[in-house]
């Protein structure tokens, strides 16, 4: 009968180094020690740099850099997808609905309205009352929300259409000595 072993936790900076190896592979699996030890780090630095970014640089332009950075967590989820089996159409819808709206409440001028000390209450109904702001802020919570939950469950044992797992391999039978 054959079982299936799991192999050792990845460390942190095997999983980073590992993640950020395949930045631009779509196409295989990452077990969740390598996505959760590249993703949390990555929103940390991600959260800092935004900050400090939007003291000194128009909110277009960090924007603009915001999607860049988050260009590069996007191969690491996609494989953490397809490692439970789940197509990577999550992640990209995700993203563009994300972008969508996120362009929209920073060039409408919501955002500003919203970190100004006064700030305009109207603004920001306003930009809520057009479909695409709705639409695209419901996609991407609608679609971000197994994201996430696919994140957090382990991958499938056996070989899928993307691979073989990262974690489990097949433990082969203990050979006898001497054939009957």
């Amino acid at each position: 009968m054959e079982q299936f072993k799991a192999r050792p936790r990845l460390g942190f900076s095997e999983a980073v180094k590992l993640a950020l190896g395949r930045l631009t592979d779509f196409n295989s699996r990452s077990r969740r020690s390598e996505f959760w030890w590249f993703f949390l780090p990555f929103c940390v630095f991600s959260y800092v740099l935004n900050f400090v970014l939007e003291l000194f640089l128009p909110l277009t332009v960090t924007f603009i850099i915001s999607c860049i950075l988050s260009l590069l967590a996007l191969a690491v989820t996609v494989r953490r997808l397809q490692d439970g089996g789940h197509s990577k159409w999550w992640v990209f819808i995700n993203f563009a609905a994300s972008v969508v709206f996120s362009a929209m409440f920073v060039t409408s001028g919501a955002m500003e309205a919203a970190q100004s000390v006064n700030p305009d209450v109207n603004t920001i109904m306003d930009f809520y009352k057009s479909p695409v702001a709705v639409v695209s802020m419901l996609v991407a919570i609608v679609t971000g929300l197994p994201i996430i939950v696919f994140c957090f469950m382990d991958g499938k044992k056996e070989t899928n259409r993307y691979g073989e797992s990262p974690k489990y391999y097949l433990e082969q039978p203990a050979q006898t000595a001497a054939a009957e």
